[in-house]
């Protein structure tokens, strides 16, 4: 919002928007009081709230891209007003857990993978539980576990990977495997598990 001593006509009023990015800065949007100029397709500033003293840039379909430091200048001759405001960009992963429904025999070894995919910004934290019968409460687990760095994208996205490996016993048959990402496109922590299934293989006896 600005505000101005005068009582401006569309006429009187000129606009610019400019973005300090990764790729450097550029001019998103201009009105000289005639004629509106869109560098970047989806920009917008409502004329009919302009007029009201409401010179906010409205951007369809956001990118990481478009990520930056974005300052407004409004010029009704002979006073100027400007300001700044910063636009962070968060990308949702898509997280997997495999298998969905995992079969060990006892003494054998299984990983179980947490593949989480396509996040922006870079910082994440993975984390994983178990819930076991005997024990109601989830535990962290510490050992046995591998999560790599975040790659990027194409896309200037990230994706990572997080593996547990697991040695069955019989009494871990139905503990439940949980993978936890806390990451910023989260307002909380978001969890998916599975259900490990234990199969205990007789012993053949000879007589």
């Amino acid at each position: 919002m600005f505000s101005s001593s005068l009582t401006p006509q569309l006429t009187d009023i000129a606009v610019e928007w400019k973005a300090d990015t990764r790729d450097g800065q550029m001019m998103v949007y201009s009105f000289d009081g005639k004629k509106e100029v869109y560098n970047r397709n989806g920009s917008e500033v409502s004329q009919r709230r302009l007029v009201l003293g409401d010179a906010s840039l409205h951007l369809r379909n956001v990118t990481v891209g478009d990520e930056g430091l974005y300052t407004c200048t409004v010029l009704i001759t002979p006073e100027m007003a400007f300001g700044t405001t910063q636009l962070d960009v968060s990308v949702q992963p898509s997280v997997t857990l495999l298998p969905e429904l995992p079969t060990i025999t006892v003494g054998e070894e299984r990983t179980l993978l947490c593949e989480i995919n396509r996040f922006y910004p870079k910082p994440i934290d993975v984390v994983w539980f178990i819930k076991k019968d005997f024990n109601p409460e989830q535990e962290a687990v510490s050992r046995d576990i591998c999560t790599g760095i975040p790659l990027p994208n194409g896309d200037e996205t990230f994706s990572v990977q997080s593996r547990i490996t697991l040695w069955a016993t019989a009494k871990e048959s139905d503990a439940v495997y949980t993978c936890q990402v806390r990451h910023k496109s989260y307002k909380t922590a978001f969890r998916t598990n599975t259900t490990l299934t234990v199969i205990d293989t007789p012993v053949l006896r000879i007589t």
